[in-house]
């Protein structure tokens, strides 16, 4: 079996070769992850962007879900079976049935019942503060394993090891 002369890195873990190899060496370094995790991003941005179109009764389903009963405590027009909020559930599927779009169909139970009626977060404070925690917190990760990791990198050898190393070499009589 042949030794590898220390110093030196072999390509990737055992029986992994050519793109393998490369993907475990990138994968292997924090940029590799900070790749990753912008990419699968981007997939998200992406898909949130861009949804896929919904049938009829997926948009009048979701309009019911978000649009809180007038005369109820705190539940949607799909939840109640109050007055007020069948007359709202039938409104809804007449609107969308003439081709409104779901913001239309908001702003116009927003216009007769007041900005209370929706059940959904219309301040972007609520979609940012949590971004930002994560953002805070993976911050805080980095930080850490940076400095876990000893910020001379993997290959830093202290002068008091290598000191020690070789008086200890030298005491067994072996040399380099």
């Amino acid at each position: 079996m042949a030794s590898i002369p220390l110093g030196r890195r072999t390509p990737g873990p055992a029986g992994l070769r050519g793109r393998a190899a490369g993907l475990h060496d990138v994968m292997a370094r924090p940029w590799g992850w900070a790749l990753l995790g912008a990419v699968l991003a981007g997939f998200l941005a992406y898909g949130s962007i861009h949804p896929v179109a919904k049938s009829r009764a997926a948009r009048i389903g979701y309009l019911e879900s978000v649009l809180k009963c007038p005369s109820c405590d705190g539940i949607s027009i799909a939840q109640s079976n109050g007055p007020q909020a069948a007359a709202l559930r039938a409104s809804v599927s007449r609107w969308v049935g003439e081709g409104w779009s779901d913001a239309r169909v908001e702003q116009a139970v927003v216009a007769r019942y007041g900005p209370a009626e929706l059940l959904r977060p219309t301040s972007p404070v609520v979609w940012i503060v949590p971004l930002a925690a994560l953002g805070v917190a993976a911050g805080a990760l980095a930080v850490v394993l940076v400095r876990r990791r000893g910020g001379g990198g993997a290959g830093a050898v202290a002068a008091e090891d290598e000191a020690l190393v070789a008086s200890a070499l030298g005491r067994d009589g072996r040399s380099g």
